[in-house]
C-alpha cells in the first residue's frame, strides 16, 4: 500500500507539470524569456573607446622605449588605450600565460599569471586595453606589458587584467593575415610580437625521425630548430609542453620537404624566434599574407652594362656568390635601382652608403661606403643609380657592394669610373679675380690630377672659384670651427647637391681663422654666393676639393 501511495503522489506531481508546461502559472512563468546583453562576461564593460593610440606611438614614448631597450620597466601613468587584436595565445600549449596582440603599426606580448587564456581570448579577437596603471618594459628586448618582477617585466595577476580589457565583437581569425618572410632581411624589430609566415623553408636537421622537440633543450622546457633559409640567429621554439612537439621534422624519400610555417615572431637578444601556435601553422599549403616587401618584383638582369641586374637580381646573385669578401679578382657586375633613402655621407672618409629597390618599400640591396664621382653630392631618395662592382652576401644575410664599387649612372647621366671626363658641363672661368672657375671648371681643373698620399699629390696654385653653397658638412660653419676657425662645406652651380665641390677646412675672410677676424663675423649657410681663393686638389683621384689649410673665403655674397 505505501508503494501504490508513491506512485498516485508521483502521477499527481507529473499531471502538475503537464499543465503548467501547458501554459497554466503553476510552478513556471511562461512570460519568463532568456536574458538578454551585449556585454561579454570577461573583462571590464565600462571601458570605453576613447584616448586610443597605436602601438608605435607607445613603444615611442622615451620613458618606455627606454625601458624596453634596456629590459627594465616603467608605470603607465597616462589615461591612454590600445585597440587590438589577438594573435597568439595558449591554445596548443606552446605560450604559456602570455597573450600576443598587434595593431597595423606593432605588436605587444601581455604577460598574464594563468593559463587556459585562449578561453576567452581566441585568435582574431578584437579588444580595448586600458593602460593607465600598468607596467611596461622589455625582456630581450621584446616589448611586453605586465608588472615589475625582479627588477624588470614580469607577469601580472589575471584579476589585475581583468579590470583592463574589453572585448570588442566576436573572434574573427581572417582579420589577422601575417606577413610573409622569405628571407632573413624581411625581419624587422617592428614585427616582434606580430603573426607571421616563414614561406617554403626547410629544417636544418630534417632527417625522417627528428621532432620539434628532439635532442637537448636550448633553456628551460624549450627547443631550438634552426632552418636552411636562415642563419643561426632565427630559429623555431618549441615547448616540450606543446601538443603538436613530435611532430616529425618535414622529410620525404630522403629529401626534406619544405613547409610554410606560421607563428608569433619574438627575439631574445640577437635571436629571431618563432612561436607556432597549433598544429595546423605547419602547412603545405600556400598561405594568404602581407608582404612586407610590398614588392613582387622578379629578378632581372645579367649584370652586364647593356641589361644590368635590378636589385631582385642582385640578391639572387649575392645569394649565389655568397658571404665571403670579394677581392681585386672578384666579378663586378651592374646593378640598377631606386635610392630608398638619402645617402648616409662621411665627408672624412670621402664615402657613401645607401640602399636601393626595386620599388618604394621593396627588397633592398645596400651599396656601402661606395666614392661619389668628381662633383657628386650625397644621393637622395628617389634618385635612380647604376652602379659597378663586385657583390656578395655580407654574414650571409645582407646582400651589398664590396670594395671598389663606383657609381656610373646618376640620374640618367653616365659616368666613365676609369677616368674619361666628369658629369659636369658648362665650365666658364679661367681661375682668376676677374673671371673665377665656375664649380664645372673648377671640377674639370683637377680631374686629371693624381694622388698618392697625404703629402704626395698634385694641386693648382692659387685660383678663383665661385659658387653656391649647397649643403654645410656637420660642425662646418665657422662659429662652430672653434681654434681651427675653418669650416667645410660644398658649392655647386646651381646650389643643388650634385655635381658639387668641396670646400675643405677653409680659413674665413682676409685669410684668417673665424676667432681672429676683425670685421663683422657672419656664419655661411646653405644658398649663399661665395668665391673661394686657394689650392686645389683631386683627393684620392676622385674627389676634387680645395687643399686643406690652402684656400679661405674671398667673398661672400
Amino acid at each position: 500500500m505505501k508503494s501504490l501511495k508513491y506512485i498516485f503522489m508521483a502521477a499527481a506531481v507529473s499531471l502538475s507539470l503537464a499543465s503548467c508546461m501547458n501554459g497554466d502559472d503553476g510552478l513556471f512563468n511562461d512570460d519568463w524569456k532568456p536574458i538578454e546583453s551585449t556585454d561579454a562576461p570577461y573583462g571590464n564593460n565600462t571601458i570605453t573607446e576613447d584616448n586610443v593610440i597605436t602601438l608605435a606611438q607607445l613603444k615611442a614614448i622615451p620613458a618606455y622605449a627606454a625601458a624596453i631597450k634596456d629590459g627594465k620597466y616603467a608605470q603607465i601613468e597616462d589615461d591612454i588605450k590600445l585597440k587590438v587584436r589577438v594573435v597568439g595565445n595558449d591554445i596548443a600549449g606552446n605560450i604559456y600565460k602570455q597573450i600576443f596582440v598587434q595593431d597595423e603599426t606593432g605588436a605587444i606580448i601581455i604577460g598574464i599569471n594563468k593559463s587556459g587564456l585562449s578561453g576567452y581570448m581566441a585568435e582574431g579577437q578584437e579588444m580595448l586595453i586600458a593602460l593607465k596603471d600598468l607596467y611596461i618594459g622589455g625582456y630581450g628586448g621584446a616589448p611586453q606589458l605586465g608588472t615589475p618582477y625582479n627588477g624588470g617585466i614580469g607577469r601580472m595577476a589575471e584579476s589585475i587584467w581583468m579590470t583592463h580589457f574589453k572585448l570588442i565583437g566576436k573572434p574573427d581569425a581572417t582579420q589577422i593575415k601575417p606577413i610573409g618572410i622569405t628571407k632573413e632581411t624581411d625581419l624587422k624589430d617592428d614585427m616582434i610580437g606580430k603573426l607571421v609566415v616563414f614561406k617554403n623553408v626547410t629544417f636544418k636537421n630534417a632527417d625522417g625521425i627528428q621532432t620539434l622537440i628532439s635532442g637537448s633543450p636550448a633553456n628551460g622546457n624549450y627547443y631550438h630548430k634552426e632552418l636552411d633559409n636562415f642563419t643561426k640567429d632565427v630559429v623555431v621554439r618549441t615547448s616540450s609542453y606543446a601538443d603538436f612537439g613530435a611532430t616529425v621534422l618535414p622529410f620525404k624519400d630522403g629529401q626534406k620537404l619544405p613547409v610554410n610555417l606560421i607563428g608569433v615572431l619574438s627575439k631574445y637578444k640577437d635571436t629571431w624566434q618563432l612561436m607556432i601556435r597549433k598544429g595546423a601553422d605547419i602547412t603545405f599549403d600556400p598561405v594568404d599574407s602581407d608582404d612586407p616587401s610590398g614588392s613582387d618584383v622578379d629578378p632581372s638582369g645579367d649584370g652586364t652594362k647593356e641589361n644590368p641586374f635590378n636589385v631582385a637580381g642582385a640578391i639572387v646573385k649575392c645569394q649565389e656568390n655568397g658571404k665571403e669578401t670579394p677581392t681585386e679578382n672578384s666579378p663586378k657586375y651592374y646593378v640598377k635601382g631606386i635610392v630608398a633613402e638619402d645617402a648616409d655621407v662621411n665627408v672624412e672618409y670621402n664615402n657613401i652608403t645607401f640602399k636601393m629597390v626595386d620599388v618604394e618599400g621593396g627588397d633592398v640591396f645596400t651599396v656601402f661606403r661606395i666614392e661619389p664621382w668628381p662633383g657628386m653630392a650625397g644621393v637622395k631618395k628617389g634618385d635612380e643609380v647604376v652602379i659597378y662592382g663586385p657583390i656578395f652576401n655580407y654574414k650571409g644575410n645582407t646582400p651589398e657592394t664590396g670594395t671598389g664599387t663606383k657609381i656610373v649612372e646618376y640620374n640618367g647621366t653616365s659616368y666613365d669610373p676609369s677616368g674619361g671626363g666628369t658629369p659636369s658641363g658648362g665650365a666658364t672661368g679661367d681661375g682668376t679675380l676677374n673671371n673665377p672657375y665656375n664649380v664645372a671648371a673648377a671640377i674639370n681643373a683637377v680631374k686629371d690630377f693624381t694622388w698618392t698620399s697625404k703629402d704626395v699629390y698634385d694641386k693648382t696654385g692659387q685660383v678663383y672659384v665661385k659658387g653656391k653653397i649647397s649643403r654645410i658638412a656637420s660642425k662646418g660653419t665657422y662659429t662652430e670651427g672653434g681654434d681651427y676657425g675653418n669650416a667645410t662645406f660644398f658649392i655647386s652651380d646651381d646650389g643643388n647637391q650634385a655635381n658639387e665641390f668641396q670646400c675643405y677646412r677653409v680659413l674665413y675672410l682676409n685669410n684668417t681663422k673665424y676667432n681672429e677676424y676683425t670685421g663683422d663675423k657672419v656664419d655661411i649657410k646653405v644658398g649663399d654666393v661665395v668665391i673661394i681663393c686657394g689650392e686645389l686638389m683631386n683627393y684620392k683621384g676622385n674627389t676634387p676639393e680645395t687643399v686643406s689649410g690652402k684656400a679661405y673665403l674671398y667673398k661672400l655674397n
